[in-house]
């Protein structure tokens, strides 16, 4: 008896915080190792490690490289484009757990997935782990239904993708990234012009003011120092200004009132 595929699922606290394995780290693969040299074990890989730290496995002498690297696949992140390609280059498989949960929004009417499973007539999961395995990325899938099952196995034997099709889930991949990223420096540069770059502007330190937005100078600060300057007047009300004629109603109406007050003391008095 064997087991398939044993993993380190992820590097020890020391290793995250420094970058470097620890002895724990080193321990742990050396374990791994023996079972694999026993005949135990037929592949060895890890789990959210960084290419740095697979790096100083692979350096370790007289220890097996890991075989495989298990991490987040998501659409985001251009499908993990880097971890694949280093993967590659290191004659490592690449595996994605939660590949078709992790990525619904993919998914969703109008995006090029949706697109292609409605002309195929096949579930978007389908076209998800078929674009995967294209890809060369071997899914984790843990189907919860006869129907997921079904797409799971489906998925190796439906007609392979189209290179439009490929480079469509791919383009539209990195479009949304970069729509995230733009709003990201959108969002920021707003709370920097409504914190420091109004009380820079009051103080007069032109020099900060080149920082407010591009955050180390460049084409454009004095454009952007303008916009806060005008969000600035803008902010300020004029108080309106006052009617004469109004002073003078409500004056009277003063004086009325206090003739009232005289005649009911006067009044009051008398009764008494």
């Amino acid at each position: 008896d064997y087991i398939d595929a044993l993993m380190l699922r992820g590097p020890s606290r020391e290793a995250l915080r420094t970058g470097t394995l620890s002895q724990a780290d080193i321990d742990a693969w050396a374990t791994m190792h023996e079972l694999l040299q026993a005949g135990l074990v037929r592949l060895l890989g890890v789990a959210n490690f960084s290419p740095r730290l697979i790096d100083q496995l692979r350096d370790l002498s007289g220890l097996a490289p890991p075989a495989f690297l298990q991490a987040k696949c998501d659409a985001d992140s251009g499908w993990a484009r880097l971890l694949r390609e280093y993967c590659k280059a290191n004659n490592m498989l690449f595996q994605a757990p939660s590949l078709v949960t992790g990525n619904r929004a993919v998914a969703t009417r109008g995006r090029p997935v949706y697109k292609i499973a409605f002309k195929r007539k096949v579930s978007s999961e389908r076209i998800i782990l078929r674009f995967a395995l294209q890809l060369g990325i071997i899914p984790v899938v843990g189907p919860s239904s006869t129907r997921h099952i079904h797409d799971d196995f489906d998925a190796f034997n439906m007609p392979d993708l189209s290179h439009r099709d490929l480079a469509a889930i791919e383009q539209e991949a990195i479009m949304t990234t970069q729509r995230k990223a733009r709003l990201y420096l959108n969002a920021h540069s707003t709370l920097s012009s409504d914190t420091d770059a109004a009380e820079d502007i009051k103080d007069g330190d032109d020099q900060n003011n080149n920082n407010i937005f591009l955050r180390g100078g460049g084409q454009g600060d004095d454009d952007d120092n303008q916009k806060v300057k005008k969000m600035k007047k803008k902010k300020k009300k004029k108080r309106p200004k006052k009617n004469k004629d109004d002073d003078v109603h409500l004056k009277k109406k003063e004086d009325e009132g206090k003739i009232i007050e005289r005649k009911s003391r006067s009044s009051s008095s008398r009764s008494f």
